[in-house]
């Protein structure tokens, strides 16, 4: 399956759609057809706020794509890393090494 509604509103940063979307019973930490999560794709695009949101109500921030990657290697390889490594500190996430890269 490709990307889900929830990941489509997290592309554009509609945290309302988002929370509407939650309510109804989906999945937090629910994976697209290349393992990304919301918060991943909230990372990817620079979303900061829908990212922080998306930590508060409990998306796992160590899941991993695909390819190894989690939400704040796509945060730095996207060059978004200085809008969403400060929610991502504040929520202690732990820093891995992607061995597909070494």
């Amino acid at each position: 399956m490709g990307q889900s509604p929830i990941h489509w509103a997290c592309v554009n940063g509609h945290i309302a759609i988002v929370d509407i979307l939650l309510q109804t019973g989906i999945n937090i930490d629910v994976v697209d057809s290349k393992g990304c999560t919301p918060l991943i794709v909230a990372c990817q695009y620079g979303k900061t706020m829908l990212a922080g949101y998306l930590m508060g109500k409990g998306a796992r921030t160590q899941i991993t794509d695909k390819e190894g990657d989690t939400a704040l290697h796509w945060a730095a390889f996207k060059g978004e890393c200085h809008k969403c490594s400060k929610p991502l500190h504040t929520f202690s996430v732990k820093l891995s090494v992607n061995r597909n890269l070494i």
